[in-house]
């Protein structure tokens, strides 16, 4: 036989070897046989985040059949709506239903772009939208 096997029957040989292994075996049934406590699970909705959480006006200009649109966002305190402002520089919008038809589609583009998370779609409140001064407001949120 080699050093290491002596060694290895010199030690199993040696006084209270059986108590030793006895206890060390317990000790690792005890902490098999009862698990862990694991905490509560606390469910909350998380904050929206990003740059328009703050409710502060955020002003995007977006391009559209060829012309630009400035397309203000304010997130409402308090709730997941989101205040929108359509305006054309330099000349007024049109207040009939087809010209709130495109301005919905500008709006809403903008919302689910800039704001929205992924794979969200924004949508408008219905009856929010109102023309005034040759802009458009409306109210929209992100489901």
């Amino acid at each position: 036989m080699g050093p290491v096997m002596t060694t290895l029957r010199g030690f199993a040989a040696g006084p209270g070897t059986s108590m030793l292994l006895a206890a060390g075996l317990a000790l690792t049934l005890a902490a098999c046989a009862r698990p862990a406590p694991t905490p509560p699970v606390k469910v909350t909705r998380a904050a929206h985040s990003g740059p328009y959480a703050d409710g502060r006006v955020h002003v995007e200009t977006v391009r559209y059949n060829g012309r630009d649109y400035r397309v203000s966002i304010r997130r409402l305190p308090a709730s997941e709506i989101f205040a929108l402002k359509v305006a054309a520089p330099g000349r007024a919008l049109g207040g009939t239903r087809g010209d709130l038809r495109i301005v919905q589609q500008i709006a809403l583009s903008t919302l689910r772009h800039y704001a929205c998370r992924s794979g969200h779609r924004a949508e408008a409140i219905p009856d929010s939208a109102r023309h005034a001064k040759g802009a458009w407001q409306m109210k929209a949120r992100c489901v």
